[in-house]
């Protein structure tokens, strides 16, 4: 028998051999793949199910405000109501969106007298220049030069 008969017939051995152990490998991994699907699809679905529980709660407090509305302006239609309350949520959403950039710029100037109470709090006042002058009085004025 010629060498490379032996390494064929060595071959074909060694692969009946390992095929089963190939097959559960492949089993296992497709097992594996379905497990992660299907955790998948259950988490699509339970965000789907969230999402609709959330609308409608949202749903509900939206009615019972147009229904309040209506009940304080028997006059006005629901279309009125709808109106108002939309324009009520602009007018929340402009505020918070005031009180937002108050509070920055409230803390810009906070964190501007701050570093110029570093740079200046050690100087005597004859020391200080004309502008850091004026900025120490902004910031007092203020009560932030402590």
């Amino acid at each position: 028998m010629k060498p490379w008969m032996v390494l064929t017939l060595i071959a074909i051995i060694g692969l009946v051999v390992a095929t089963p152990f190939i097959v559960d490998a492949v089993k296992e991994e497709r097992r594996e793949q379905l497990v992660i699907e299907q955790s998948h699809r259950a988490n699509a679905e339970f965000h789907k199910q969230f999402v609709a529980k959330e609308q409608a709660k949202a749903d509900e407090i939206a009615a019972r405000r147009i229904k309040a509305i209506m009940d304080a302006n028997p006059s006005w239609t629901r279309r009125d109501a709808e109106a108002h309350m939309l324009a009520e949520d602009y007018d929340a959403r402009e505020a918070a969106r005031e009180n937002y950039e108050s509070r920055k710029s409230t803390e810009e100037i906070q964190r501007g007298c701050g570093i110029l109470y570093d740079s200046t709090s050690h100087k005597p006042i004859s020391d200080l220049t004309v502008l850091e002058l004026q900025q120490v009085r902004v910031c007092e004025g203020f009560g932030l030069y402590h």
